[in-house]
């Protein structure tokens, strides 16, 4: 089995140090799925990784709008 390629090489030369006009793109919501990719590369928990990508937002949401 190949190693995998880690998440920093989805993004463009520079970019993750604001270096390149591609920088404020790789913020992007639909840049979400390589996070998810860099997190699990780093071996967050999948109920931390929910809890970052939106589970507090959602909960706290829930929460006021009952």
């Amino acid at each position: 089995m190949s190693p995998r390629t880690r998440w920093e090489a989805f993004w463009p030369e520079g970019s993750l140090a604001g270096k390149s006009p591609e920088a404020a793109l790789s913020m992007a919501w639909t840049n979400w799925p390589l996070f998810t990719v860099g997190m699990v590369q780093r071996g967050y928990r999948d109920d931390d990784i929910q809890k970052i990508l939106g589970g507090n937002v959602l909960r706290v949401a829930r929460a006021a709008l009952a």
